[in-house]
């Protein structure tokens, strides 16, 4: 990447720039990234939650001119009763930086994940929520810049 980490992905991207240097066409990718963050019918009830917390955790902040700062999401509780809340970091601490897969979440075989790999996510991805819908268009928040992020 860009820092010069080990990147593990970025065939579309390069097959998008060979065909744009080769044919002289304009051409694009999507990522799994990319349209999982904006699969909004994807979220859990967990994803959802935790997106609110943090960014009105992230807006009461701001307005208290509190920077140089990443709110965090700190587990409290484990599978089955989870509990997540905010915290903080300095990004001295984060910028820059990546956070590996303990190994220990690997099999022995190397194919897949483990029981406490699977503790840990279930959590995460238990739970669906309802859309909320305006007009035919998502209507998730409104911001409230004197009184932080209201829920609607």
């Amino acid at each position: 990447d860009a820092f010069g980490h080990p990147q593990l992905s970025g065939v579309g991207i390069a097959l998008k720039d060979l065909v744009e240097n080769t044919l002289g066409l304009s051409a694009r990718c999507n990522t799994p990234g990319t349209m999982q963050r904006a699969a909004m019918h994807l979220a859990s009830k967990a994803d959802a939650d935790e997106a609110y917390m943090v960014g009105s955790t992230a807006v009461d902040y701001a307005l208290e001119d509190k920077t140089g700062i990443m709110v965090t999401l700190e587990r409290s509780s484990d599978y089955p009763r989870y509990i997540c809340e905010c915290g903080e970091v300095g990004l001295e601490r984060v910028a820059n930086r990546s956070k590996s897969l303990p190994l220990n979440w690997i099999n022995q075989a190397g194919n897949y994940v483990t029981e406490d790999f699977i503790n840990y996510c279930r959590p995460l991805v238990e739970g669906e929520i309802e859309l909320p819908m305006r007009d035919g268009l998502p209507d998730f928040v409104r911001i409230d810049i004197t009184r932080g992020m209201v829920k609607l």
